[in-house]
C-alpha cells in the first residue's frame, strides 16, 4: 500500500531536508504556499509554509529571498483578515525589496515581487483607513509593472488595480485596468487573467449601465475561475455580483450567492472581506423586506463587529453608515448617532472614499436634529 502524502506542514519541511541552498528551499516553500493561497487551502498549511520561509528569511536578511518570505507571511495575514499584522510584514517586505537586485525574481515567482507587495499592502491599508497611501501604492505598482516589461507582471498589476477599485466601488476607475487584464489574458493564453478579467470587466459593464450583460459576463468569469480551482479574491467578486443581482430584482438569488460565499469562507478561512459581505447581506435583506428590518440590523451589527475585530475601520464605517440609515428610517436617531459617531473617528473627507463625507453630513444632520 502506498504511503499517503504527509500534510503540507511536514511535506514542506520534508522536501527541504538536505537542501542547503536558501533559494532552492524558498522555492519549495513558495510553491506549496502559493498553491494553497490561490486555491483556498487550509490556513494552517499556509501558516506553516510561510513560517518556514520566514525562518529562512531571518537567517538571510537583506536578500530578495527575505523580501519574498516576508511577502508570503504578510499575504497570509491578509488572507485571514489580520490587517494589523499584514501591514507590519508587508511594510518589512517592501523595505527589504530592492528593485535592481530583485528584478529577476519575477521569473521564479510568477510576477515582480515589488509589484505584488505594493498591491497587497494597498489592499491592507485601505480597509484600515490609510486611504491616501493605499492609492499611492497602487499607482507605484502600476508604474513598476510597466518598467519590468514582464507580461505576467503587467497582467497581475492591472488585475489588482481593478480589484482595488472594486473594493472602493469605483467602476469608472477600474474600467481601463479591467479591460487590460482581459486583453492580456486572451492575447497570451493566461487563463487565470481571462477569468478574472471577465469578472472585473463584467462588473464594470454592469455598474456603468449594462446590468444584465455585465452580470452574465461576471458569472461566466466566476465559473471559469471555479473550474480552474481559483478562489482568491472571489469572496469580493461574489459579493459585488450579489449587489448587481439585487439591483436587477433577483433578491433571492443575491442572498443565495452571499450564503454560498459565506459557506466557502468557512471552508477556506479567506476572511479578508467578511465585514463587507455581511454589510452587503444586510443591504439586500433590507431591500427584500423593508417592513421588517431586524435581519438587516443583525447583519450590519455582525459586519461592524468583524470590522472592529479586524481593525478594518473603512469596512466598519461602511457598515455603520448602512446601520445608521436604517435606524434613521425607523425613527431611532439616537441609535443612528451612537453607531455612526465612533465609526467616523479618525477619518477626513477624501474623493477616494466619498462615503466619509456622506456619513459626516448625516452625522451633522443628526446633531442638528438633537439640538432643535
Amino acid at each position: 500500500m502506498a504511503r499517503p502524502k504527509p500534510p503540507l506542514p511536514s511535506r514542506a519541511r520534508e522536501l527541504a531536508t538536505g537542501i542547503e541552498n536558501p533559494s532552492e528551499q524558498l522555492s519549495i516553500y513558495y510553491g506549496l504556499w502559493a498553491g494553497s493561497f490561490v486555491r483556498g487551502g487550509e490556513l494552517a498549511a499556509l501558516r506553516e509554509a510561510s513560517s518556514a520561509a520566514l525562518e529562512l528569511a531571518n537567517r538571510y536578511p537583506g536578500t530578495g529571498e527575505a523580501a519574498v518570505a516576508l511577502r508570503m507571511h504578510g499575504m497570509t495575514d491578509w488572507y485571514q483578515g489580520d490587517f494589523a499584522n499584514a501591514r507590519i510584514r508587508l511594510e518589512r517586505a517592501l523595505a527589504a525589496f530592492d528593485p535592481k537586485r530583485d528584478g529577476d525574481l519575477a521569473f521564479r515567482f510568477g510576477q515582480d515581487i515589488g509589484v505584488s507587495i505594493m498591491n497587497y499592502l494597498a489592499l491592507t491599508l485601505w480597509p484600515i483607513g490609510e486611504i491616501g497611501r493605499a492609492r499611492e501604492l497602487q499607482d507605484a505598482a502600476i508604474a513598476r509593472a510597466g518598467e519590468t516589461g514582464h507580461v505576467a507582471t503587467t497582467a497581475y498589476a492591472a488585475s489588482y488595480r481593478s480589484i482595488f477599485e472594486m473594493m472602493r466601488h469605483d467602476a469608472r476607475a477600474a474600467e481601463p485596468y479591467a479591460a487590460q487584464t482581459l486583453d492580456l489574458g486572451r492575447q497570451h493564453g493566461l487563463s487565470l487573467y481571462v477569468g478574472y478579467g471577465a469578472v472585473l470587466s463584467g462588473w464594470v459593464r454592469a455598474q456603468l449601465g449594462d446590468r444584465s450583460q455585465g452580470v452574465a459576463q461576471m458569472r461566466d468569469g466566476l465559473d471559469s475561475l471555479r473550474q480552474q480551482g481559483f478562489s482568491l479574491i472571489t469572496p469580493l467578486c461574489y459579493a459585488s455580483l450579489a449587489v448587481l443581482e439585487a439591483e436587477l430584482g433577483e433578491v433571492d438569488s443575491a442572498l443565495v450567492t452571499l450564503d454560498r460565499t459565506l459557506a466557502e469562507i468557512e471552508r477556506t478561512d479567506h476572511r479578508t472581506f467578511d465585514a463587507e459581505i455581511h454589510r452587503i447581506r444586510g443591504d439586500i435583506l433590507l431591500k427584500r423586506n423593508p417592513a421588517n428590518p431586524s435581519l438587516a440590523e443583525a447583519a450590519f451589527l455582525t459586519a461592524i463587529a468583524i470590522a472592529q475585530a479586524q481593525k478594518a475601520g473603512s469596512f466598519g464605517l461602511l457598515a455603520a453608515f448602512s446601520l445608521a440609515k436604517l435606524y434613521l428610517s425607523t425613527a431611532r436617531p439616537v441609535d443612528a448617532h451612537g453607531v455612526l459617531a465612533p465609526a467616523l473617528k479618525g477619518f477626513s473627507p477624501t474623493p477616494e472614499m466619498p462615503e466619509i463625507a456622506e456619513a459626516q453630513a448625516l452625522l451633522a444632520a443628526l446633531e442638528v436634529g438633537a439640538d432643535s
